[in-house]
């Protein structure tokens, strides 16, 4: 393989993984109203498990999967119970802390996570023997992750779970005048987000064998919200949207942009979102909600 396809396929994966984390976002967001700016600690937990799991106790990727969907579980369960009686600018506030908080302690524990160092070492998926070491392999295993992610959502939105969270989104106060347990669904919505952001962090962990704090940042969190934002807002087909076009696009600016000013195309980015919500308030792809507008 050529380096132009190469690198062509790595953009392709990078895609596919914000696609994932647009999707765990998009679902938070939907259900709950509430804006999440932390949400890459969610992503940072899966990655440094699946580390940690695969380098410390030479566990296999797959076995260490159910274990990383497990945590994400615990801890955005923690969070929503810690924080759901916030709303508006203090839950925002809160989630940037608690993401804050857990990149804290993962640059500290050296012992456990390689601190300021990184964690190297981290072993590539091997299944019946086939180790994943080719980018093509890597893409199609992403690619693999991302269809059952959505296979799962759209199962659940077609549930009764689906529904509720949908009535959440159109109007909380009539569905909870008509009996829906808001908390009690809010507090599901969360769980799986939280759980859909740790699986992308352990495919993450794998892909780049290396992991360091560094690659957590706050940047991340508004990046995917920008994804979500762009797409449109409670649409699954417009969280991929999103992705499909911005990644990339991040990409191309890079090259394209004169030397040292490679990191303002992240600036670009937000003007982009910026000019198409002032024009398109609820993204390219809205779902169905009080405007009147109807996708998925």
């Amino acid at each position: 393989m050529g380096a132009m396809a190469a690198y062509v396929l790595q953009i392709a994966t990078l895609t596919l993984l914000y696609m994932i984390l647009a999707q765990g976002l998009n679902l938070g967001l939907s259900a709950t109203g509430l804006f999440d700016l932390g949400y890459v600690a969610f992503f940072a937990l899966g990655a440094y498990t699946t580390g940690i799991l695969m380098v410390d106790w030479h566990w296999n990727f797959w076995l260490v999967i159910p274990v990383v969907l497990l945590q994400g579980a615990l801890w955005g369960g923690l969070r929503a119970g810690l924080f759901f009686r916030l709303e508006g600018y203090g839950f925002a506030a809160c989630t940037f802390a608690f993401a804050a908080l857990v990149m804290l302690v993962i640059g500290k524990e050296s012992a456990l996570t390689g601190g300021m160092m990184g964690l190297s070492g981290i072993s590539r998926p091997e299944l019946f023997g086939q180790v994943f070491t080719q980018p093509r392999e890597c893409y199609y295993l992403v690619l693999a992750l991302l269809l059952v992610v959505l296979w799962v959502l759209v199962r659940v939105r077609k549930s009764r779970l689906g529904r509720a969270w949908y009535a959440l989104r159109v109007d909380p106060v009539a569905a909870a005048c008509m009996g829906i347990d808001t908390t009690r669904y809010k507090f599901a919505a969360s769980v799986l987000s939280a759980m859909i952001g740790a699986l992308a962090g352990a495919f993450y962990a794998t892909w780049f064998r290396f992991l360091h704090p560094d690659m957590f940042t706050f940047r991340e969190s508004i990046l995917v919200l920008g994804l979500v934002a762009f797409g449109g807002y409670g649409s699954i087909s417009g969280a991929l949207l999103g992705a499909l076009l911005l990644i990339p696009l991040s990409e191309i600016l890079y090259f394209i942009l004169p030397a040292g000013l490679g990191p303002a195309r992240f600036l670009l980015l937000g003007l982009l979102v910026v000019l198409t919500l002032r024009w398109r308030p609820a993204g390219l792809l809205p779902a169905w909600g009080r405007e009147g507008e109807r996708h998925d």
